[in-house]
């Protein structure tokens, strides 16, 4: 009999049946004793209490087994279970196809950074030249002004 339910009545019964064995000499010694006296009445309950007690160490040992079965059962199927994840990981190849990807990732940022930076001090340099050539285009005005205010007045 397998316990299914209640694990604190199987827990009790367990340690009452620890207690049997660790007592079985001295319970049957007195049992021995009292059918004795009793005669055939005390032996046939003596029979049957035996019988019982023997019964309930056998039951007790065979739940002990099939609890060391379960246990080892369910360790191998959780073995079996981890290896068929971990050869069915492919965690590595796609760390390795990750670590790809972000090495031309970075050669692209680089490249934008690059052209940034181009773009940069080609607009600096631009924004000087047209700062010269505006500076050019007032003294040319300036000239013009002068010289129609001088010549065509």
């Amino acid at each position: 009999m397998l316990f299914l339910g209640d694990k604190s009545a199987f827990r009790y019964k367990d340690i009452f049946i620890e207690r049997l064995e660790k007592n079985m000499e001295q319970i049957w010694e007195a049992l021995v004793g009292g059918t004795v006296g009793g005669g055939g009445v005390g032996a046939i309950a003596l029979i049957i209490i035996k019988t019982w007690l023997n019964n309930l160490v056998n039951e007790k040992n065979e739940l002990k087994k099939a609890v060391a079965e379960l246990k080892d059962t369910r360790i191998v199927n959780l073995e079996k279970k981890l290896e068929s994840h971990l050869d069915d990981d492919e965690s590595g190849e796609v760390l390795t196809e990750l670590k790809t990807e972000f090495k031309h990732i970075n050669g692209t940022l680089n490249k934008i950074a690059d052209k940034v930076d181009r773009l940069a001090s080609d607009s600096t340099g631009q924004g000087a030249r047209i700062e010269g050539l505006n500076l050019y285009v007032k003294n040319l005005d300036n000239s013009f002004q002068h010289h129609k205010e001088t010549h065509h007045a």
